[in-house]
């Protein structure tokens, strides 16, 4: 499914760093493969990460036709807030956006449910809507699956 032209011109503010007054649109991102991790600050699991999730993801930071983008579902007054994701997650992720200040925009495009935490939505580098999954091994799986395909193009 293509996402659409007011998907992906949709502005978010960054929650972190707090510094920044830095904004960003999907449509930043063409030509290159979109990896969406959707956690909750609620949801213990989500903030304690897993090891396999970190391995993973800094294993594509620096792969130049990937976008990392963490969306938090950061509800007020929880134990864990965008800026201590941001400070006990990896430096190089500068883009985490708290979709609870856009209403769950995010969550509502791609259709779950915001109690089955995290999930990992892929978006190729034509702005195709490609899979959705909560396991970080079938996640691995599809960005090689994806990677190979971009490369073969």
């Amino acid at each position: 499914e293509q996402l659409s032209c007011e998907t992906l011109d949709t502005e978010f503010s960054l929650c972190y760093p707090e510094n920044c007054e830095t904004t960003f649109k999907f449509s930043d991102f063409e030509d290159k493969i979109i990896w969406i991790i959707y956690e909750a600050d609620w949801w213990t699991s989500c903030y304690s990460g897993t090891p396999q999730l970190e391995e993973i993801i800094r294993e594509y930071l620096d792969n130049p036709n990937i976008a990392i983008i963490n969306v938090l579902s950061d509800l007020p007054n929880q134990s864990y807030d965008c800026s201590q994701w941001g400070v006990n997650g990896d430096e190089r992720i500068p883009i985490i956006v708290n979709d609870y200040d856009y209403n769950g925009i995010v969550r509502d495009w791609f259709d779950f449910n915001e109690w089955s935490m995290p999930q990992y939505i892929f978006i190729d580098q034509n702005f195709q809507y490609h899979a959705i999954t909560q396991s970080e091994s079938s996640a691995e799986i599809i960005l090689e699956e994806m990677l190979n395909d971009f490369q073969g193009e």
